[in-house]
């Protein structure tokens, strides 16, 4: 169950590296994922990094909703972050309720689907 997160807005490479310092140090994600970066293109590296989150099981999916918000309300700015699953994208701007909600259900259902096939 692999989800990409991506912060495609930005020439800054900030957001990206803070976030990736966030999902690793946290330990109710500790166990229940596997995370790397790449880069979105060969020979790219910095803003085009992409965070690779391989999830053991479905619960984990609310703990990284959880740890994008916290991140995000530590930050003054930030910039539009992207988690896709496959072809499924789901586009956060915000840590409100409804976001988070939405965030948790698409990856859910596009997991899902994904294991299924």
């Amino acid at each position: 169950m692999r989800i990409d997160v991506s912060i495609p807005d930005t020439d800054d490479a900030e957001p990206v590296q803070s976030f990736f310092g966030w999902i690793t140090a946290d330990t109710e994600l500790a166990g229940s994922i596997d995370v790397t970066r790449s880069s979105s293109a060969p020979g790219h590296m910095g803003a085009l990094d992409i965070i690779n989150v391989t999830l053991t099981h479905l619960v984990a999916i609310s703990n990284l909703a959880m740890v994008y918000a916290a991140w995000r309300r530590s930050r003054p700015e930030v910039p539009t972050v992207v988690f896709r699953v496959g072809a499924v994208t789901v586009t956060a701007s915000d840590a409100s309720p409804e976001t988070l909600d939405r965030l948790c259900e698409t990856l859910r259902t596009a997991l899902d689907t994904d294991d299924a096939s």
